[in-house]
């Protein structure tokens, strides 16, 4: 009797995805992300989610001055496995805005998503990676029905708290509470 061999998948590193970068194995403007050892192709941006991430950039470029750092589609490492990819990261500032590294977890005040198409992976497989790397805050910026929904209190794989804002409401993130986004404003609602 033979034992049947299971195939397995290779989980790429951070270190291996951007070997494989500067090898050319991706397409020149390639979206790709590093999600749990895997590299994901992600759809190309279209005018309503970069409107949407240039309104929330703005808005939060005018409000965080030095106490924080507002990165626009930049990478974060989170792990060996997974570099991924955010709409937006406020980070912890630094005086040479990360120049000497890539930010961490540790470096991260709160994320967004911008969702159109994505919004499954950005409220499953995202979320579940940000919550075990200790992600504070995680907003996903769901464009179809215009809310947002707000995780919070990681844990291993899961958020302990979540809700639902709406034009209306006005979100304040935990480690930044001077901060404040009208999420009228995030939806360009006058």
């Amino acid at each position: 009797m033979s034992v049947a061999a299971v195939p397995t998948h290779h989980r790429f590193t951070v270190d291996e995805y951007h070997r494989l970068a500067q090898l050319g194995f991706f397409a020149p403007g390639a979206r790709v992300e590093l999600i749990d050892g895997e590299i994901i192709e992600m759809t190309p941006i279209g005018s309503p989610h970069n409107a949407c991430v240039n309104r929330l950039a703005k808005l939060l470029f005018a409000q965080v001055g030095d106490d924080a750092i507002v990165q626009v589609q930049g990478p974060v490492r989170l792990s060996g496995i997974a570099e991924p990819v955010p709409d937006i990261a406020v980070l912890a500032y630094r005086d040479d805005f990360y120049e000497s590294g890539k930010p961490g977890p540790e470096d991260v005040l709160f994320l967004i998503e911008v969702s159109d198409s994505t919004l499954r992976f950005d409220k499953g497989r995202k979320k579940r990676l940000y919550a075990s790397s200790g992600i504070a805050d995680y907003w996903v910026v769901d464009l179809a029905s215009r809310q947002v929904s707000v995780f919070a209190k990681p844990g291993p794989g899961r958020y302990g708290a979540s809700s639902i804002a709406r034009p209306g409401d006005v979100l304040v993130p935990r480690l930044l509470p001077d901060l404040s986004a009208p999420v009228s404003e995030i939806f360009g609602i006058r």
